[in-house]
């Protein structure tokens, strides 16, 4: 196969990597001879280190519910049915004390069946959890991210509450001056700075693990220089330097300076005159101490000094922060008891407390046209009109405020989670199939061949297939042409258009004929996630914030956190058949309330508004399958399905042929008892004269109750497309049946079907069906069918059980039917997903002594079986072969036959790799490190990705898996590029010699990377020269990297000098 591996990947060149295998292979023998013994559940726990998180991984034997709860550097992970001695083993031999993020763990067991790791952690992570089905050799997976925080103010849960660890207060004013050491060893590290904008001010919070007494100067004009007692400078300037962009509308420049042991200055200057309010805030919900400034700009008449500090431990922090204005009040308010709160500013009246609108309407309250104050163009309202209760607790500037459902904007809600995505380009591309077959019997030889050639570019294909074989009358082999036809989708307005041969579009009584010429119309599968169903809605309201969980058919479709209020759920996907829809709400608190409303849905009706159509123009193909090209009378017709309603689904087909014309119309409506009655009629006018037909049905469908019938009546003139002149349909055609499920796995089905056919006999026969499921035993199932003309009975009784885990099926099936017995006895395997075998093992007993055997093999290139076959003291064998050829940007593959979708996936110069598609195994890359994936589903998501193990240590790709929309019959190319990564370990030490202190970060290309121990730093992703920054207890200081392009998995630097940069 030769094909191109570098369009759209960086040149590579091919090393030896005996050194990484060397490697990779000592570790797996260190792992295979010190590994404890296999334990119940528990497989193993690996861990892993990247630039920005620590990654724990462990593989269980079956799935189990796992649980964390996070907070102030304490990870707890609940791991119920898990061996307390071999998880402490695997934990033991992974040396996690080593890692410099653990600081500490244990293992401890709440219950008999519930174990619980404990995890104390140097720093703040954001951890997440995720759970990886099994895969790849692997068994099932749950992973463990502890991402590190990049600074303090990227703390995006909010978990961080004061721990145990928390130093005394500081009492001021009542105690000598403590000593240098004891204040420094007091200081507070920040824990996060935020600056927030309003229209009047500027806001700045910081917030640490304790309150911080601080002065402001008599007069700021544009410049504060702000002193703050026991807090940690270094991390006070790395949190403003975070938090201060250049650009900031008020502060210029922003710089924290030690003054003194356990003191800073937080120096500001401003592009304004400024006034400046100052106040602590206590602990309150998930929030620390935070220290608040207000920079409002200065008034023309002289500031008026304001300084204030925090009192001693024991008492509660500074009343209300003086406001700009007298009967201004800025509070930290919380609305129905909601997790987040936000600064509003509160104008108080006398007893009455009323707030702005902007600040209600961010709370999403419908507020009435007439404000109750309005002050300098903004509009004010009070919280007792509007129906708000509230608390105002003034020492801690906290409100709660408690509003009824009824007052907040409505919350639409979806559980349609996710977006259509676009198909991808195709370039130009074609390809063959083949389809080959030689057999032989007593000793006559015969053969044929089935071929499909086809060309696209994205939307655009052109397909045709012929058919090899042997006529039936000059015995001679010949080429039979079948189908020819040029498409074109258009999967944004869901219209697709064919020139050639195709189908007419048809009713269930208007009847459907081959034809070529032009066909257009709507194409809903361009769409497979379009909803054409009418669909479900349900509304409720919660009063505090609450979790929405939406069931269909006890199957979780949403879970959803909504802010108090009503809310509406639209647009609920059904399936067909009766249901319910389930919807529960729970609140903080703990409460529930339940919604529930059962629906039905059918296939046969659509959405309200949703237009289903078809127009066809040509001529009727005659003698498919037997002359290439048989054409005959010219054919128009059109098809039209429009949704009515909910409840109603409108028809109508028309169509002309030369001397003949059909016009019908028809409805399917719902019935408020779980389901649906649908009816239609058609007249037609040809040289037999006028002819009618009606048909009537309709199905009732419960839960484990259904039934329905279906009746045609069609007079004998009455004519369609597709029959010939002599011919008529059956004058009455009745269908009926029921059938229910009961019990555990059990099912019964009846049915009675009927026609009467002109000069002709008549149909009739009943059939009874009982099946019953046998978990993992088997399948077993019971049919009869009875020919009451005839008086026949025909019995036919099948047993299906599967042989162990690789896919093996054994059925077992006894027939009677004319007096006669027999049977059979099967064994067979599936052909796998990719490269693989199967077979099909059959023997016959009773009145049938057939034998058949078979096997098959397939891999990248296509499939080939051999069976053979006695029966009768006769002999017969069949060979087939299976594939397809293409060629795709000039390229030329062969692959397994192409029947929908494919891709090309292109590992350039990596052989061997596996690939995957949709987590199995389909294919392998080739020397040139291709391999194509047949049978993607067109327009739909398809994953396909690559087995990152396969790569050698040293290389990486961007990502290993890529979502895939193809076109229909077209294929798109994947590149999967890997690239050498330079990577290096190396020691950082400062200019005085000392080591880069733990907890420091690295930074280079907007990377970041930790500091642990010894001033060790691990690194990826480098270029030949680099220069990056590291930045530690306020400071920043730079490195030079010159890291050579090596194939060493652990290239170790040495000793780098980090040079301080003077800001």
């Amino acid at each position: 196969m030769a094909f191109s591996t570098a369009a759209n990947c960086p040149s590579i060149e091919r090393r030896r990597y005996a050194s990484a295998y060397w490697v990779a292979a000592l570790i797996s023998l260190s792992l295979l001879f010190c590994s404890p013994l296999r334990a119940a559940h528990l497989v193993d726990v690996r861990t892993g280190n990247w630039s920005d998180r620590l990654r724990l991984v462990f593989e269980v034997e079956q799935g189990i519910e796992v649980e964390q709860h996070y907070a102030e550097r304490r990870l707890e992970l609940h791991l119920p049915g898990l061996d307390r001695g071999r998880l402490q083993q695997l934990i033991d031999a992974r040396q996690l004390r080593d890692q410099s993020l653990i600081r500490e763990y244990r293992i401890e067991s709440l219950q008999a069946d519930d174990v619980v790791l404990v995890l104390e952690l140097a720093e703040e992570v954001n951890p997440a959890l995720m759970v990886l089905r099994p895969q790849s050799g692997h068994a099932h997976r749950f992973v463990l991210d502890l991402k590190f925080v990049k600074s303090p103010l990227v703390v995006s849960s909010r978990l961080a509450v004061p721990g145990p660890g928390t130093q005394p207060e500081a009492q001021l004013g009542s105690t000598p001056p403590p000593s240098p050491q004891a204040v420094a060893l007091a200081a507070s590290r920040v824990r996060s700075l935020r600056i927030g904008e309003w229209p009047d001010r500027t806001r700045l919070v910081i917030e640490t693990d304790r309150a911080q007494p601080f002065a402001l100067p008599a007069n700021t004009g544009r410049q504060l220089d702000l002193r703050v007692e026991q807090i940690d400078a270094g991390s006070l300037q790395a949190a403003l330097a975070a938090a201060l962009s250049s650009q900031h509308r008020l502060i210029a420049r922003g710089r924290a300076e030690a003054a003194g042991p356990g003191a800073a200055v937080l120096s500001l200057q401003l592009r304004s005159d400024t006034q400046v309010i100052g106040f602590n805030l206590l602990p309150e919900g998930r929030f620390g101490h935070r220290l608040v400034l207000d920079l409002l700009p200065a008034p023309e008449r002289e500031s008026v000094p304001v300084a204030a500090e925090t009192a001693r431990s024991s008492s509660v922090a500074v009343d209300q922060a003086p406001a700009a204005l007298p009967n201004l009040l800025w509070l930290e308010a919380s609305l129905n008891r909601q997790h987040e709160r936000r600064t509003v500013l509160a104008l108080q009246q006398q007893e009455h407390l009323l707030l702005a609108a902007a600040d209600l309407q961010r709370w999403r309250l419908r507020l009435p046209t007439q404000a109750d104050v309005v002050e300098d163009g903004e509009e004010w309202y009070r919280l007792d009109r509007l129906g708000i209760q509230h608390s105002l607790d003034r020492p801690l500037s906290v409100l709660d405020l408690n509003a009824p459902a009824a007052l907040f904007e409505a919350a639409a809600l979806s559980p349609q989670g996710r977006q259509r995505i676009p198909p991808m380009p195709s370039p130009l591309g074609g390809y063959l199939n083949y389809d080959l077959s030689v057999s032989e019997i007593d000793g006559q030889s015969s053969g044929a061949g089935f071929f499909e050639l086809a060309a696209f570019r994205s939307a655009l294909n052109a397909t045709t297939t012929a058919l090899w074989n042997r006529s039936s009358d000059s015995q001679k082999y010949r080429l039979l042409r079948l189908e020819t036809a040029l498409r074109h989708d258009d999967p944004e307005h869901m219209r697709s258009w064919v020139i050639g041969d195709s189908i007419s579009r048809a009713t269930g009584w208007s009847g459907a004929v081959r034809f070529a010429g032009l066909q257009w119309g709507r194409n809903f599968s361009t769409q497979p996630d379009y909803l054409t169903l009418p669909t479900v809605a349900v509304a409720g309201e919660a009063a505090l914030p609450s979790i929405v969980e939406l069931y269909v058919n006890d199957a979780l479709r949403l879970r959803q956190d909504i802010p108090p209020g009503p809310f509406s759920i639209d647009q609920i996907p059904t399936i067909t058949g009766q249901g319910d829809v389930r919807v529960v709400v729970r609140d903080a608190l703990g409460r529930e309330q339940v919604l529930t409303q059962e629906f039905y849905a059918s296939a046969q009706l659509l959405r309200p508004g949703l237009h289903d159509w078809s127009v066809e123009l040509g001529s009727v193909r005659e003698d498919f399958g037997l002359q290439s090209s048989n054409y005959g009378a010219t054919l128009a017709s059109t098809t039209h399905r429009y949704g009515v309603a909910d409840w109603m689904t409108a028809e109508a087909h028309a169509q002309w042929l030369k001397d003949q014309t059909m016009v019908g119309v028809g409805g399917v409506w719902r019935l408020p008892v779980s389901g649906v009655i649908q009816a239609a009629t058609a007249v037609s006018e040809s040289e037999q004269g006028r002819g009618q037909l009606f048909s009537l049905g309709g199905q009732l469908q419960g839960e484990w109750l259904s039934v329905g019938a279906e009746s045609q009546w069609v007079s004998t003139e009455f004519r369609r497309t597709g029959m010939r002149a002599d011919e008529a349909l059956p004058s009455r055609q009745l269908r009926a049946y029921l059938s229910t499920r009961f019990g555990y796995g059990n099912s019964l089905g009846l049915s009675w079907t009927e026609q009467r056919i002109r000069q002709a006999q008549d149909i009739k026969f009943a059939s009874v069906r009982f099946s019953r499921g046998l978990g993992q035993l088997g399948f077993f199932s019971l049919s009869t069918l009875y020919y009451p003309i005839d008086r026949e009975l025909a019995v036919n009784l099948s047993l299906t059980f599967p042989i162990g885990h690789t896919g093996d099926r054994v059925s077992l099936n006894a027939a009677r039917q004319n007096a006669r017995d027999q049977g059979s006895v099967r064994w067979r395997r599936s052909l796998p997903a990719g490269t693989g075998y199967g077979y099909d093992l059959q023997t016959g007993f009773g009145e049938s002594s057939a034998q058949r055997a078979a096997i098959a093999w397939q891999n990248d290139y296509g499939r080939w079986r051999v069976e053979g076959a006695y029966a009768n003291a006769s002999l017969a064998g069949r060979a087939d072969a299976a594939g397809g050829i293409g060629m795709i940007e000039g390229h030329a593959f062969a692959s397994r036959s192409i029947r929908d979708g494919f891709a090309v996936v292109r590992v350039p110069g990596r052989q061997g790799v596996r690939v995957y598609a949709e987590n199995q195994t389909v294919a392998t890359t080739n020397a040139e490190g291709v391999a194509i994936v047949p049978g993607l589903r067109a327009y739909q998501r398809n994953r396909v990705g690559i087995e990152q193990a396969d790569l050698p240590l040293g290389m990486r790709v961007d990502q290993v898996e890529q979502l895939v929309v193809p076109y229909a019959r077209a294929g798109v190319v994947l590149d999967f590029c890997p690239a050498h990564s330079r990577d290096a370990f190396f020691r950082v030490v400062l200019a005085d010699g000392n080591v880069l202190p733990v907890g420091a970060a690295l930074e280079w290309a907007g990377k970041r990377w930790p500091v642990g121990f010894r001033g060790e730093a691990y690194v990826t992703g480098l270029d030949a020269h680099s220069r990056l920054s590291a930045h530690y207890e306020g400071r920043t200081c730079e490195i030079e990297l010159q890291v050579p392009d090596s194939v060493e998995p652990l290239l170790d630097l040495g000793t780098i000098v980090c040079h301080e940069v003077n800001q």
